[in-house]
């Protein structure tokens, strides 16, 4: 079925095809978005004289505008870094995902169900984790933890770039949006960990 035919525009397109692949959980490349997205609507980013094949730049640019305002800013990331799912992103999938997917004629499918609400089961993994980390043993306990406990709550080290330092940092802090001793005790990691990074870049 055609995109025109089911009334979603491209930068929806991508959106659902990062939402099967898992983009609320962790960042997906342009490659593999592009690649789930042909699978559900073949012609809509393919090229004009080899309909066979995905113009990338055509995916790259829905991805683009996918995160942009007009689009409701549906995504974040860039090419380099992946792609993830903002929270606006989750709600329209919540909304419109099982739809889109019925009429692209997958209802009733295994991904479907796996990915119906990708951010509660995401989060309750990621809460387990938390609250096992040495960083919140000690937070909770009054005590500072030390810039590598508080990395590791980021799943980032000295090896993680900047940019993937962002994106890490900013899906976590939106994963527990509302619920405010998560909240605090990420926002706490968070300076720690920033305070190190500068202390990286004086040394340098």
């Amino acid at each position: 079925m055609s995109v025109t035919a089911i009334s979603v525009s491209k930068p929806e397109l991508v959106t659902l095809a990062l939402a099967l692949l898992g983009g609320a959980d962790q960042p997906f490349d342009t490659e593999d978005i592009a690649v789930k997205a042909h699978e559900l609507a073949a012609s809509a980013f393919a090229w004009r004289r080899y309909p066979d094949r995905i113009n990338l730049e055509l995916v790259r640019v829905a991805l683009v505008d996918a995160s942009r305002a007009k689009s409701g800013s549906l995504v974040q990331g860039r090419g380099r870094g992946g792609w993830l799912l903002t929270n606006q992103g989750v709600a329209w999938f919540s909304v419109h995902g099982e739809s889109l997917l019925a009429a692209f004629g997958n209802p009733g499918s295994g991904t479907e169900a796996k990915v119906k609400r990708p951010e509660t089961q995401h989060r309750e993994r990621e809460r387990i984790r938390l609250t096992r980390s040495d960083a919140w043993i000690k937070w909770t306990a009054g005590v500072s933890p030390s810039a590598s406990e508080a990395s590791s709550v980021f799943r980032i080290d000295r090896y993680t770039g900047p940019h993937d330092r962002l994106i890490k940092a900013r899906a976590l802090l939106q994963l527990f949006e509302g619920d405010t001793q998560i909240e605090h005790f990420l926002a706490e990691m968070a300076s720690i960990v920033q305070s190190q990074t500068e202390g990286e870049v004086d040394a340098k």
